[in-house]
């Protein structure tokens, strides 16, 4: 399937990353690792190793981001997060899969074949699996601890889709065939690509819809460049803006465009604290989203009409998602709780997984699908306090916007599964600056302000207050008239020497 290259690159990947380490900063190099993987890496190749989930393009960077973190920068990067909330959710989306293995013993008939039992063995690589993919989120906490390095993460956003505009343009024009000229393999269906009678850029990610939401990412980051009077090497942030934004139209991706524009208008023009209100609301909707669905809450038909205005094949296509979801999550019902592990016994014979909470839900139940998605959402909400409790406008405006490209990559879960290392690592970076406690300054009379000691206060026994200030002016007087006589001694030897 894969040619020899694609297996050159997955272990080429940890030592270009060292060079990386090497020339660049933390936050640069670390960034650099997981997004250049994720855009150059081949898709569906790994390296298998027994008991170890495979080594991909997700796995491969985020690991050896970590390691470089430590042996070239000396910076640890946590096993778990250091807030207790996180660290909860964390651990939960670790130990969940071991749980759902261990209660999904019994063989599985899909309808169509018998899926084998699974057993301890699979729910350790399960697991191990589920900490590789979240790797990110802990490198964002570790190497984005200010202000000042989230508004370089926004810039760094931005430059990746300019980086990656050659070769979108180039497969926009020539059909997607880069994947299969490098790797020797094309990574998905051909005939999902052609759209509009063109083509949908497919590249090193994999699917038209991922590049797509690429482009969404970058083009909110531009926004939120724009909301912050910032630019980009001296290049206006709206001007950017528009220019990506023509990239995403070329995307051909209805639903990208959809959430693409809503996004930025958001960002453009709503007051922070409003952005910051309704990216809350929407990711408590999103949360209850299968539940809504199960009960019949959720307005099918209207957002199919709503679909029907750029296509009926569209319309078509949304049809067909819903209704396989519909299925899947009656399936998901019968293990509700702790899901039906992996292997596909998720599935039915016939169904079409297309939506990542859908999977999550019927992989890892509820407990698992509320600890994914609450690690999504603490960030939002930690963001939410200094949005609320803050006076900086360049403060309120990052964060609300940060908020808003997290719950609209949130929302995309929904129809498709673009959750990548980049929104992990994004997550990851708002919990390190929101968790970083200022540095405490300590006033003094007659003096500046002095980081992080404490002012000497008198004590109790006012006597001997005063004579240890006279001790101490009477050491500094002495310290004086020692250097004044220093002082006199050597110029009265230069002027002996002269």
């Amino acid at each position: 399937m894969a040619n020899s290259f694609a297996y050159f690159m997955l272990l080429a990947w940890p030592v270009v990353s060292f060079v990386l380490y090497c020339r660049l900063s933390a936050l640069n190099a670390t960034f650099w690792t997981i997004a250049g993987g994720y855009l150059l890496l081949p898709v569906r190749v790994g390296i298998d190793l027994p008991m170890l989930p495979a080594f991909d393009k997700t796995s491969i960077p985020a690991l050896s981001a970590m390691l470089w973190c430590l042996v070239v920068k000396r910076r640890w990067v946590p096993l778990t997060p250091g807030n207790l909330r996180e660290k909860i959710l964390f651990i939960s989306v670790i130990v969940f899969p071991l749980f759902s293995a261990l209660n999904n013993p019994e063989p599985y008939f899909n309808g169509e074949e018998t899926i084998q039992g699974l057993t301890l063995y699979d729910g350790i690589s399960f697991s191990l699996k589920s900490y590789f993919d979240l790797v990110p989120f802990l490198l964002g906490a570790a190497v984005v601890r200010t202000r000042a390095e989230l508004v370089q993460l926004v810039r760094l956003l931005i430059i990746a889709g300019i980086v990656y505009t050659p070769a979108i343009l180039f497969e926009i024009r020539m059909s997607p065939q880069l994947h299969t000229w490098v790797y020797g393999f094309f990574p998905h269906d051909f005939i999902q690509q052609v759209r509009f009678g063109g083509f949908r850029p497919v590249v090193f990610i994999g699917h038209g819809l991922l590049v797509s939401m690429l482009m969404v990412i970058s083009c909110t980051a531009a926004a939120i460049l724009t909301t912050m009077r910032l630019s980009l090497t001296r290049i206006p942030g709206l001007l950017i803006l528009i220019s990506l934004l023509v990239i995403l139209l070329l995307c051909k991706s209805v639903g990208a465009w959809i959430l693409g524009m809503v996004a930025i208008l958001t960002i453009l023009v709503v007051p922070p604290r409003v952005k910051q209100i309704t990216a809350l609301s929407i990711a408590v909707l999103v949360v209850f989203y299968p539940l809504m669905s199960l009960l019949g809450w959720f307005p099918i038909e209207s957002v199919l009409d709503a679909a029907a205005v750029f296509g009926q094949d569209r319309a078509d296509s949304l049809a067909f998602r819903f209704n396989h979801e519909s299925a899947l999550l009656i399936h998901a019902k019968e293990k509700m709780w702790l899901g039906w592990g992996g292997w596909g016994r998720n599935r039915l014979h016939d169904s079409v997984t297309d939506g990542y909470w859908v999977m999550v839900l019927g992989t890892a139940g509820v407990l698992g699908y509320l600890a994914i998605s609450g690690l999504l959402i603490s960030p939002i909400l930690r963001a939410g306090k200094l949005v609320f409790g803050g006076r900086d406008a360049g403060q309120k405006q990052i964060f609300s916007g940060i908020s808003i490209l997290l719950v609209v990559l949130m929302v995309d879960q929904i129809p498709n599964s673009s959750l990548s290392e980049i929104v992990w690592f994004v997550a990851g970076a708002v919990l390190g600056v929101t968790s970083t406690k200022p540095v405490r300054l300590v006033h003094r009379k007659n003096s500046k302000l002095i980081p992080g000691k404490p002012a000497r206060t008198p004590p109790s026994n006012p006597g001997a207050f005063a004579r240890n200030n006279l001790a101490d002016s009477t050491g500094s007087a002495k310290r004086q008239t020692a250097q004044l006589t220093l002082i006199s001694s050597r110029s009265r030897a230069e002027q002996c020497t002269s």
